[in-house]
């Protein structure tokens, strides 16, 4: 298999999930939606169907990653040498004024550490996230509390978590990284897709850096 051309998978991505909106059905998207259209792109541009894995779960994790694209186990088989991580995250509620947008948020920062700390064999870690305007405002003001959280919207720009920024944090976001969060770690990623999608969505892809270390 040649490699994924990722940038031309995301801004298909973008493309399809536009359509939805451009056709009156964008209040039917969901995170499976988006999950989906990813794996039919990569398929599309060349991803034999069968080096694609929803819900991966390593050795004695306790959660799994949402789409893996030539798992360890399978590369030696396929001879794939893409080893790629994806989680996905839409975090929408059907009344905005009594949203869960806390949890939500901690949730969206899991998966940084998540990402960040797989095996060393996947040599790519991305993060797709399809965020609503009302939760993208919570983040607005979460920032405004918290000058170390910086979640930026603009391609090139940097996320950092740090230990002091986790310490900052209310508890109910921060334990959601009690397991990472012993190890001092600073997780770092690039936003490389930003694109506004039909009525008040905005597309995001960011693509993690490795933590050295011990897998978790």
């Amino acid at each position: 298999m040649n490699a994924v051309a990722w940038r031309d998978v995301w801004e298909r991505v973008a493309d399809d999930l536009d359509g939805w909106g451009s056709r009156g059905m964008g209040h039917l998207l969901t995170e499976d939606v988006l999950r989906f259209a990813t794996i039919r792109h990569l398929i599309d541009l060349g991803a034999p169907a069968d080096s694609l894995q929803i819900e991966w779960r390593r050795p004695d994790s306790r959660d799994a990653v949402d789409l893996v694209l030539g798992t360890p186990e399978r590369s030696a088989v396929l001879g794939t040498p893409e080893r790629s991580a994806i989680e996905f995250k839409f975090p929408r509620e059907p009344r905005p004024e009594n949203a869960a947008w806390t949890t939500h948020l901690g949730e969206l920062l899991k998966d940084y550490y998540r990402l960040a700390t797989m095996p060393e064999a996947f040599e790519e870690r991305w993060i797709v996230q399809l965020l609503p305007a009302p939760f993208r405002a919570y983040l607005r003001g979460a920032e405004t509390r918290h000058p170390r959280l910086l979640l930026p919207e603009t391609e090139g720009a940097e996320t950092a978590l740090d230990p002091d920024l986790l310490r900052a944090l209310p508890r109910s976001v921060s334990s959601l990284m009690d397991r990472w969060a012993p190890r001092g770690l600073t997780v770092r990623a690039r936003c490389v897709e930003s694109r506004p999608i039909g009525d008040g969505l905005l597309l995001l892809v960011h693509a993690v850096d490795p933590v050295p270390g011990p897998d978790d």
